[in-house]
């Protein structure tokens, strides 16, 4: 929370990994760093990517969001995707939806100075 309120926080690797260093703190074989070896989700077939991918995929998925135009989208693609992709050990979806709650908070914030919006077009107090 206080990464969205001081303004610092990002979908970045490093907020990311942050983030699951708490989620998952004493729950993974490690937390705070994507994982080293192979996992599953139980219940399904589908088998998440090899350990050694998961930097260039993280890197071109972040690329990818950038394109997403909407806010509100590109914070639901990130969880949706960072849930897929099984980064960590543990807590991936948790970590996702943390992400994803401290993007729409951010743009919330920011959303709250508008004042008023006229012609289609949102106004700040300061324009």
């Amino acid at each position: 929370m206080s990464l969205v309120q001081e303004n610092r926080f990002a979908l970045t690797k490093e907020i990311f990994l942050k983030i699951n260093a708490c989620v998952a703190f004493e729950e993974a074989l490690e937390w705070g760093v994507f994982r080293t070896g192979q996992v599953g989700i139980a219940g399904t077939e589908y088998k998440p990517p090899a350990s050694e991918k998961l930097q260039v995929i993280f890197e071109r998925g972040l690329s990818f969001l950038e394109t997403i135009g909407n806010p509100i989208e590109r914070a639901m693609v990130f969880s949706l995707w960072t849930a897929r992709e099984q980064f960590f050990w543990d807590g991936n979806k948790r970590t996702g939806r943390i992400m994803m709650a401290g993007e729409l908070m951010r743009i919330w914030v920011r959303c709250l100075v508008y004042s008023e919006c006229s012609e289609g077009r949102v106004q700040s107090k300061d324009d």
